[in-house]
């Protein structure tokens, strides 16, 4: 409920906004910034990319403000347009073609999970931290990708579906999948995960 009452805030900033007044943009910057910028590094690895990607997003939407249509979330629009422009990029850029040598769809980014990821001060036991990243890094790279944007973002699946540019029901799929594959191979229960997952995002909100 309170992420709800914050969305429509930030709907109604937005329009605020459109109007041109720049004050009320810059607190939506301000708010979603750090959110979106983090998400961006975990794909592509680079932060000078990251920043210059989330920069020009929000220069774009500033720009283009009176055309734009946002309905239901400020947030997921920003993350759906700087993941897009962030694919473009890489196209482009030749300093990654070395990593990233067929780039023809949003297919090819990848989140990395780390050990660091999953301290949270000592709920749980260093070898679960470890089992944890070990578990995700193993998956293919959508199924990470919608397991970080479902537990580590707390987005609602059919966020998750915009973002990645996938139904709803896909989306549940990939985490299900996702689920089904760290059982198979790790030996990790769904609820236990799904208990882990939803303990870290606690903690991350409190650390927040």
């Amino acid at each position: 409920m309170v992420a709800q009452e914050k969305e429509m805030c930030d709907l109604e900033r937005w329009k605020v906004a459109q109007k041109g007044d720049s004050d009320a943009f810059r607190v939506l910057y301000q708010r979603y910034f750090n959110d979106i910028y983090l998400y961006l590094k975990r794909l592509c690895g680079d932060e000078e990319l990251s920043k210059d990607t989330l920069q020009e997003t929000f220069a774009d939407v500033w720009a283009n403000r009176e055309r734009l249509t946002i309905k239901s979330s400020v947030r997921n629009y920003l993350l759906v347009s700087s993941r897009r422009k962030m694919v473009e990029k890489l196209k482009q850029n030749r300093r990654f073609t070395d990593n990233y040598t067929d780039i023809r769809s949003q297919e090819n980014l990848s989140v990395i999970f780390s050990h660091e990821d999953f301290i949270m001060d000592g709920e749980l036991e260093n070898s679960k931290n470890t089992l944890l990243a070990k578990a995700l890094n193993s998956l293919p790279d959508r199924q990470r990708e919608a397991v970080y944007l479902r537990f580590f973002k707390d987005m609602p699946y059919k966020e998750v579906a915009d973002v990645m540019g996938l139904t709803e029901k896909a989306a549940v799929n990939f985490v299900y999948k996702a689920f089904r594959k760290i059982r198979a191979e790790h030996a990790v229960d769904f609820i236990e995960l799904a208990g882990w997952l939803s303990l870290l995002f606690s903690t991350l909100q409190l650390a927040g």
